[in-house]
């Protein structure tokens, strides 16, 4: 997993400093990548989807 090295040395680096940081900051502004790249797919989904959406209102 290629994520995984990053974790890693997050954890590692400086005690752990940089990852408590960023757990912290993601626990403050907490955040859906479903929520906010909706409005963007659907305008991006091809015609016959866009049938599906009308039909679904």
């Amino acid at each position: 997993m290629p994520g995984t090295a990053l974790r890693t040395w997050a954890a590692e680096f400086a005690g752990g400093t940089a990852a408590k940081a960023i757990a912290e900051l993601n626990a403050r502004h907490p955040w859906s990548h479903n929520d906010h790249f909706h409005s963007w797919i659907l305008a991006n989904l091809p015609p016959r989807r866009r049938a599906w959406r009308a039909w679904r209102a």
